[in-house]
């Protein structure tokens, strides 16, 4: 995962620590040309839905976009692609603060500017750390989960994890959906 080293290095050297930003950086600028895609064909679509679809026939409504379920389905991808660009600006952001670092860059830091992809399925986890830290993910929120220190969550928030420093070791218990969500894929 990005932002930790393997076990069998000393530690990082602080200048390649800082040009693994690199992929990172490709990473984000890939994410803001797919989040304005995804605006494009919202909007392509939402237009489309107002000058040329047409309602239900027995909906008893003069226009598609008078639909409740329509106004439910662009409202929850209006609702998504918001969530999604705040992400993907939080991460932008991460990613310049930690290239300003320049060499004095701590893996922490490089650790925090790697946000990794998040993911969200029925279910609870729950895990605890046996060694290292580790950042949790939720949503917007990080927390740092220290060794001997555990974390519980619902699966259907966004979440994600990354190793802080060095890394980590965990246990993790899984209900039967996030079993499925993990071990299935």
């Amino acid at each position: 995962m990005l932002g930790t080293f393997p076990s069998d290095e000393a530690g990082p050297d602080p200048r390649q620590l800082r040009l693994s930003l690199v992929s990172l950086a490709f990473q984000a600028v890939l994410t803001q040309v797919l989040v304005g895609i995804a605006d494009g064909a919202i909007n392509e679509a939402a237009g489309y839905t107002r000058e040329r679809s047409r309602p239900w026939p027995t909906s008893g409504l003069d226009q598609a976009v008078d639909d409740p379920y329509v106004l439910v389905g662009y409202g929850d991808l209006a609702a998504t692609l918001h969530a999604a660009r705040l992400l993907a600006d939080q991460a932008t952001h991460a990613l310049t603060e930690a290239d300003a670092r320049g060499p004095a860059l701590t893996p922490t830091e490089r650790g925090r500017a790697a946000m990794p992809a998040q993911r969200v399925h029925p279910g609870y986890d729950w895990f605890l750390v046996l060694d290292g830290r580790v950042l949790l993910w939720l949503g917007e929120r990080q927390i740092e989960v220290e060794k001997g220190e555990a974390a519980e969550f619902s699966t259907m928030t966004p979440h994600s994890m990354t190793a802080l420093d060095e890394p980590a070791e965990l246990i993790m218990i899984f209900d039967r959906e996030g079993q499925r969500a993990h071990l299935h894929q």
